[in-house]
């Protein structure tokens, strides 16, 4: 932790010294380890997305510039297969990744929206109830389908007049809005 950094991780994965010059050419698979030692003491995963749309706006106005869940805070079972499988160097490899990074990204939201004082937008805890819960994942499966509020309410099992409040008093705006 005490070493300077000697590599710098940018979006798409795009891996360059401090100075600029790309690291992916001189590691013919890519940049997936790093370091003075393999055996080191200290592991950094790194992982990039690049989100388009609504659903990942929300996220990420939700979200510091930097999550930070240590150790200690959240143990969570992936960390280790994902340590393994990164240096690996066998077909499927890139696959495996996505997924599991996928599955990363969503324990890790989920763990710092469930921290102790933990902000999580409104949105995020609507998803918990059975019927706002159900509505927004309609929504957000389907957006460019022609919802309207009569035909959300009736596929979330309550009336237009009960889905337009609960949705409203849960989310903070309609659901057209929302949508």
């Amino acid at each position: 932790p005490d070493a300077p950094p000697r590599a710098r991780i940018g979006p798409d994965g795009r891996c360059t010294t401090l100075s600029g010059e790309p690291l992916a050419q001189s590691m013919r698979l890519g940049v997936r380890t790093w370091g003075n030692a393999p055996d080191g003491g200290t592991t950094v995963l790194v992982g990039t997305y690049l989100m388009d749309g609504e659903v990942g706006r929300r996220l990420l106005d939700a979200l510091p510039g930097l999550v930070h869940l240590p150790a200690d805070v959240w143990s969570c079972p992936l960390m280790p297969f994902l340590d393994e499988e990164i240096s690996r160097d066998e077909p499927g490899q890139s696959v495996v990744l996505d997924r599991v990074l996928d599955l990363l990204l969503i324990a890790a939201v989920r763990a710092w929206f469930s921290r102790p004082g933990a902000e999580a937008p409104a949105w995020y805890r609507a998803m918990g109830d059975p019927v706002v819960g159900r509505a927004l994942r309609l929504l957000q499966n389907d957006p460019a389908h022609p919802w309207t509020v009569a035909s959300l309410a009736a596929k979330s099992g309550v009336s237009r007049a009960a889905l337009a409040r609960r949705f409203t008093e849960l989310v903070g705006e309609p659901p057209m809005a929302y949508l």
